[in-house]
């Protein structure tokens, strides 16, 4: 009997370990990969027990639970994954509400950028690895079921797990907390999570703030007719000007051009503020800042797109001025629109693009400029202008960038991007080249908006330059914060004294504590158009 117990005992500890590398399993970052983590599951504590228990009550564990159990485990391990993956990578958690109606939109872009024999393969794998996983999952169950059909075995086995489960709820107590080292984080919080988040998002909004008035308009009648642009630089973090291995380069860069810039005649203030999201969702950055509300999930987004909420938008158009939406990564239709009350939005279509393409967008950012500056800046009669333009060669996966173009003349010129850049494939095969990507892609705005300011921007132009957030979590690091640079330009020296004295500091490099968030960022901006 003992010489049948021990190859039983080995298959429960073996099995029991590969279920819990697979509950506590951590990012290998910055990649899809996985490393092994530490600590006890208590999830597989409470599957041991359950299984000890049905086989205490009867002889054998029958097909339909077996294979619940499996489906349990399976989705416990998917859960654990996505949940450290998603913050390793992008610096947040996942959020399926949030998350699932933009997938479509992802995958197509990536179709987009792959070959036939890729996209078959990585189908392939999405269909393949699910599959195994459960059915390796459902004959570890059986394995461990067949086992613990031993008594004696399937009693000690169910009496250390329980065991297991007491210390682990015992750690909450403060006599016990050094208990509670020993456990990895229930993955079963992971759904609890996102039963939360949809009750939310059912429930409604936690306060009335988005439907409060936001105070004082924007009074544009003080900048005497001057143009106002409103640029975001897609994922532009802080940890352009922090991280080592990002930053050298585009310090250096970002010096040079404020230099050059003063030379003509530019003042520049920069200063930090907090972005309301994290490594995408640039249109809730968007929205804080144009509204002057903190609008940080899809949920709120929602509300104040049904809301009577006044813009920075609808401030510049009853002062006279035409507005316009310059949205080179709009390709589908867009009811957000009407809640702005743009006079144009010049979609990716409406740009008459016919380069090669670049990218998931296609469309390089100079180009955009190039177009805005043809068909609106150099309007003959026009009234003054409001512009929000969200760039797009900085996004995710951040390569390839096109060529910057040093003559402004050839902007518009689809044969102008003919030449392939150096960087004409896309990172997202190799995590490690994500950072040299972004720093690429960081130097090609700051090389445009250079250009824009020096060559193109009306005289008496105002130009605001802020990141949208930060970029993902495979390129920030883990522990980034959501603070993103801001600039203001101008060379009336009377107008940027309003900016300085809202904290921002001299200078195209970021410095300093941040300034308060994307609402706050909207009262200074008010504010010093007094």
């Amino acid at each position: 009997m003992l010489n049948e117990r021990v190859p039983r005992l080995l298959t429960v500890l073996a099995v029991s370990a590969a279920f819990n590398a697979a509950l506590t399993l951590q990012n290998a970052w910055p990649s899809l990969w996985v490393t092994i983590g530490a600590g006890v599951s208590v999830e597989l504590l409470v599957l041991l027990v359950f299984l000890a228990f049905c086989l205490e009550r009867r002889a054998e564990l029958g097909r339909p639970l077996a294979w619940c159990l499996a489906v349990t485990l399976f989705l416990l391990i998917a859960g654990r994954y996505a949940a450290v993956t998603a913050h390793s990578l992008f610096g947040r958690p996942i959020n399926l509400y949030f998350d699932l109606p933009h997938l479509p939109e992802v995958a197509a872009m990536t179709v987009g950028a792959r070959s036939a024999s890729e996209i078959l393969g990585i189908a392939a794998a999405a269909l393949a690895i699910p599959v195994m996983l459960l059915l390796s999952i459902h004959w570890g169950v059986g394995a461990i079921a067949r086992c613990l059909s031993d008594k004696p075995l399937r009693r000690a086995t169910g009496g250390i797990a329980a065991a297991g489960i007491v210390f682990f709820f015992a750690s909450s107590l403060p006599a016990f907390q050094w208990a509670g080292r020993g456990f990895a984080f229930p993955v079963s919080t992971v759904y609890a999570e996102q039963a939360k988040f949809l009750a939310e998002a059912l429930i409604g909004p936690r306060d009335d703030r988005l439907v409060s008035p936001p105070g004082p308009p924007a009074d544009p009648a003080a900048l005497n007719g001057a143009d106002v642009f409103v640029i975001f630089l897609e994922s532009y973090g802080e940890v352009a000007y922090r991280l080592p291995d990002i930053s050298g380069e585009i310090r250096v860069r970002a010096a040079e051009a404020g230099r050059h810039l003063s030379a003509k005649g530019w003042h520049v203030v920069s200063g930090l503020f907090e972005s309301p999201t994290f490594g995408g969702a640039s249109w809730l950055a968007h929205s804080s800042f144009l509204t002057g509300t903190t609008v940080s999930e899809n949920r709120d987004y929602e509300l104040l797109l049904s809301s009577d909420r006044t813009s920075f938008v609808r401030d510049f158009a009853e002062a006279g001025y035409r507005t316009v939406a310059l949205m080179p990564g709009l390709k589908l239709a867009w009811p957000e629109g009407k809640f702005y009350g743009f006079d144009k939005i010049y979609a990716a279509a409406d740009l008459d693009y016919a380069g090669p393409p670049f990218g998931w967008w296609e469309i390089p950012d100079q180009f955009s400029l190039g177009r805005l500056d043809e068909r609106e800046i150099r309007a003959t009669g026009r009234k003054p202008l409001f512009v929000v333009y969200p760039t797009i060669m900085s996004h995710m996966p951040f390569a390839p960038v096109p060529p910057y173009l040093a003559d402004w003349a050839r902007a518009i010129e689809p044969e102008a991007y003919a030449r392939a850049p150096d960087n004409s494939r896309e990172p997202l095969g190799d995590w490690n080249a994500a950072r040299a990507a972004y720093r690429e892609a960081m130097l090609y705005n700051l090389a445009m908006i250079e250009g824009f300011l020096a060559e193109r921007a009306p005289e008496n132009a105002l130009v605001v330059v802020l990141g949208d957030h930060q970029p993902p979590g495979l390129v920030s690091g883990a522990g980034a914060s959501r603070l993103v640079p801001v600039h203001v330009f101008s060379r009336d020296a009377a107008r940027i004294a309003g900016f300085r004295e809202a904290g921002l500091k001299d200078g195209f490099v970021p410095s300093g504590n941040a300034l308060g968030d994307f609402a706050a960022l909207h009262r200074r901006f008010a504010d010093a158009l007094k």
